[in-house]
């Protein structure tokens, strides 16, 4: 960490660095001498940087180039990795604010005082306390983010993580997807998760969802969770648990937690997901449109379609030869709402007009029928 502030010190001030030695000091080590080689005018100088940490040695040495300023940030990619390979990431001191009680990372589980002081710290840390913070929770994430005080720890440990603190975050989730997913506490770190980290690193929780997709939709946790992968994974990340979700979409449309994931899939998956499921909502769609689980789900393909597709399902309610008719339909609360934002889109108004006129009398007598006969304009 000294290495890499010292090298930070030295790129915001190459162009009048004309000294040949300097030295510098820093909180959690000592710095040794910053050399600049230039006894070889027609070549770029040669930058050293050498420094003491927490009785470590580090060094990082950048080869003569035409452009020094180019090669600098890699001093600071090889000092971070060298400080935390070798452990040097903690600091003799703890952050300002840590509870003076507080010696073991699991005692968070069941503290709530002293997991909220942990998270302000986290929050107000600068770079040195939060790699100290961060290393001593190290090991321990995985327990926290399955209990209440803990999980908000852990949140918070991957809202603040910069750079290779990252990848080190997530390894510790490695192998817990599962649990986590169906856990209260759990599932919400894994959210934030997939919110906050770099999409590439994602791609570890489809694998380890693979053939449990349909059932975790049902799960009234990991439901939520694979919402958050659809909004924020990619389509080759997701395209084995897309094609597992919509293999089950018929019984997932009714289902209070599986239609979430029906719905975000329609939103925001590709244009095969979309028609995909298109196709299985048209198959029985008078049904599904007088669900109150399974109406949300019409409603968001309304809302998420093409023209043609709207098309689809209004031709889809006129042509229906099962026991639900247009006129249920029309009748119930929840198809009533569907008509209405079919009509309010202009999709086929004039042939479902003619088709509900046919059943005025029923329509007349039905509460929310009295709502179709004033929408369509009927006599």
């Amino acid at each position: 960490q000294a290495v890499a502030i010292l090298a930070k010190a030295a790129w915001s001030t190459w162009p009048s660095m004309q000294r040949r030695q300097s030295g510098a000091m820093c909180r959690g080590g000592d710095i040794g001498l910053v050399s600049l080689d230039s006894t070889r005018p027609p070549k770029a100088p040669r930058l050293a940087v050498q420094g003491h940490v927490s009785g470590h040695q580090l060094s990082s040495r950048i080869p003569r180039t035409r452009n020094c300023k180019q090669s600098l940030p890699t001093i600071l990619e090889e000092a971070e990795e060298a400080a935390i390979s070798s452990n040097c990431a903690a600091i003799p001191t703890a952050p300002q604010g840590w509870p003076s009680t507080l010696t073991d990372a699991s005692s968070l589980e069941t503290d709530g005082a002293a997991a909220k002081a942990v998270v302000t710290c986290l929050k107000n840390a600068d770079r040195l306390d939060r790699s100290f913070i961060l290393s001593w929770l190290g090991g321990k994430l995985r327990a926290l983010a399955l209990s209440e005080h803990g999980s908000r720890v852990v949140q918070t440990a991957f809202e603040v993580a910069v750079g290779l603190e990252r990848p080190l975050l997530i390894e510790e989730m490695r192998g817990s997807v599962l649990p986590l997913c169906e856990s209260p506490h759990g599932h919400q770190v894994l959210m934030r998760l997939v919110e906050t980290m770099n999409v590439s690193s994602l791609g570890f929780l489809a694998e380890e969802m693979k053939g449990r997709a349909a059932s975790l939709a049902k799960h009234r946790f990991a439901c939520h969770v694979l919402g958050s992968m659809v909004m924020h994974c990619s389509a080759s990340q997701l395209a084995g648990l897309a094609t597992e979700v919509i293999g089950e979409a018929a019984s997932l449309f009714a289902d209070p937690y599986g239609n979430l994931v029906v719905q975000y899939l329609f939103e925001y998956g590709t244009q095969t997901n979309r028609s995909e499921i298109l196709s299985r909502l048209t198959l029985d769609l008078p049904r599904l449109a007088i669900s109150p689980t399974a109406s949300r789900v019409v409603k968001k393909a309304l809302c998420n379609s093409t023209e043609a597709e709207l098309q689809s399902v209004a031709m889809a309610l006129l042509q229906t030869a099962e026991h639900t008719s247009l006129v249920d339909v029309a009748c119930s609360r929840c198809g009533s709402y569907i008509l209405e934002e079919i009509a309010d889109l202009g999709v086929c108004r004039l042939e479902l007009r003619d088709r509900l006129q046919q059943e005025m009398r029923r329509l007349a007598k039905a509460k929310y029928g009295k709502r179709i006969v004033k929408i369509f304009d009927l006599e």
